[in-house]
């Protein structure tokens, strides 16, 4: 029995060696073989990963998996930058840019606008289109924060906003209409009404594919259960496929593949092209959030995560139990957050509606977790990996109040809130200074209060021995100067160079 299971934890290891090691029968010691290592691997220390990339010159991320493990340092501290408003940027000197009138915004999404998204530089460059509780979508300079449109494109709430890759057209779903309808942008003036092309009728969830050319459609029955897609085709509105599942999920998100080519709806995988049901999974809850890994190889359906070479249960997260989940540009890393929906009354309103997880994309551990102390709507990352909005409502004892309460936030990925070591003291300070003297109302103050005291979020300095740059000058200097040492190569930095590491990378 002992030698049975020795060998099955033996042929479980990832990286398993003819010569074995010692075994243990302790509890809580599981046997794990000695990991490969190899020649050009990066080091998990990120001062030293920066430094052998200046040195070597031989990769910008400092060598094998070195874009992965700064993914995780850079994506593991946030800070609050600007609050959006509904009348900002308003130039009619009667409306109080501060008086919400019972408006308040559901939804938020990047917008690249027509002709601009290969030559943009950075996500300043984008616009952010918001969705209010009225019908209305409001389109807000990134940078400056001023609303210079405001369109009319539905009767009530805007649930969902999408946008085709080429900035062409924009599409909506209205709640009380359960319809999406397909707007075509116009590209001489964005401050006109788009015009209206195509009405998708039964359509409560939408969502776009990589290409922009198909829409796949979710319809909610009156029961509640999620048991159909459609998939249409952008340009003419006819529908390609109809897909009915068998799980009849609860609450449930469908989502297109990477490649187009597949799509998960109520827990199950399908053949966009043939019409056919690949793999139905197992029902492990009522919640059917689902995501694929931008890689393709895995399926996140609430928190199971399978794997499409073997349709096995690959892992299981926590952290993703009930929650929508984004992935990065780059696929290193996960965005995952409660929602707070009246059309999916999820049973656990309580805090746990009110974080962002920030989770690796490879083994599913925890970087950072993010209190925003509201209900949470929205979130929305953009191109670039460098910012994300939240549309976020403060609780009330009444849920059929809105007042100012209600806020859409740009977060910066990268830097931690002012006067911390990881940031840049100088330019922080002076970023809080502008802020403070142009703030005038009391809500700015009590928002600003709130997130440079909650948004922080708590980062596990131990993840894969990072270096963290918060020491002292002088420890962080000796230590950074007998790790070059032991790599052979003479270095006259001193330790004032790890403030610029965060930066750099």
């Amino acid at each position: 029995i002992v030698q049975e299971h020795l060998r099955e934890e033996h042929r479980n290891c990832h990286n398993p060696v003819g010569l074995v090691p010692t075994f243990s029968l302790l509890h809580g010691h599981r046997h794990r073989c000695p990991a490969r290592t190899l020649r050009n691997r990066s080091f998990t220390n990120v001062a030293l990963r920066v430094q052998h990339r200046e040195i070597t010159h031989l990769s910008q991320s400092g060598g094998y998996d070195g874009r992965r493990l700064n993914s995780r340092f850079i994506h593991a501290r946030s800070r609050w930058m600007k609050s959006y408003r509904m009348n900002e940027g308003v130039d009619n000197d009667d409306v109080d840019p501060y008086d919400y009138t019972g408006n308040m915004f559901t939804t938020a999404r990047f917008y690249s606008p027509f002709g601009t998204r290969g030559t943009m530089q950075s996500s300043y460059s984008e616009k952010l289109l918001c969705g209010t509780l009225t019908g209305d979508v409001m389109c807000f300079n990134t940078m400056t924060c001023k609303r210079f449109a405001k369109w009319q494109l539905g009767a009530s709430e805007i649930t969902f906003i999408r946008t085709t890759p080429d900035g062409r057209c924009l599409i909506t779903c209205d709640q009380e209409s359960d319809s999406a309808t397909l707007w075509q942008m116009n590209q001489e003036d964005q401050t006109k009404l788009p015009l209206n092309m195509i009405d998708f009728v039964g359509c409560h969830e939408i969502e776009l594919d990589s290409t922009g050319r198909k829409l796949l459609g979710t319809h909610v029955p009156l029961k509640g259960y999620v048991n159909s897609a459609k998939v249409y085709d952008v340009a003419t509105g006819k529908v390609l496929n109809h897909f009915c599942g068998q799980n009849q999920y609860l609450w449930q998100r469908s989502s297109f593949g990477p490649n187009d080519k597949l799509a998960c709806v109520d827990g199950m995988l399908w053949d966009v092209r043939t019409r056919h049901a690949v793999h139905k999974f197992d029902k492990l809850s009522k919640c059917g959030f689902s995501a694929f890994h931008p890689a393709g190889n895995q399926l996140v359906i609430n928190s199971a995560i399978w794997d499409l070479r073997t349709f096995k249960l690959f892992l299981t997260c926590k952290t993703f139990q009930e929650s929508v989940i984004q992935f990065d540009p780059y696929g290193d890393v996960a965005y995952s957050y409660r929602v707070n929906n009246s059309r999916l009354p999820l049973p656990s309103q309580s805090h746990k509606g009110m974080t962002i997880h920030v989770t690796d994309a490879l083994y599913y551990n925890t970087l950072a977790t993010n209190n925003v102390e509201r209900y949470i709507q929205d979130l929305c990352l953009d191109s670039f990996g460098e910012h994300f909005v939240v549309v976020t409502q403060k609780p009330h004892l009444d849920p059929n109040r809105v007042d100012e309460s209600n806020t859409c936030r740009l977060y910066e990925i990268g830097r931690v809130k002012p006067d911390d070591d990881d940031s840049d003291i100088d330019e922080a300070r002076s970023d809080s200074e502008d802020d403070d003297t142009e703030s005038s109302s009391e809500d700015d103050s009590a928002d600003e209060e709130l997130d440079s005291d909650s948004v922080g979020g708590s980062y596990d300095s131990d993840i894969n021995g990072y270096f963290i740059a918060s020491s002292s000058e002088s420890s962080a200097g000796q230590g950074f100067h007998d790790d070059v040492d032991n790599m052979g190569s003479e270095s006259s930095n001193n330790g004032d160079d790890l403030l610029s590491v965060a930066g750099m990378l």
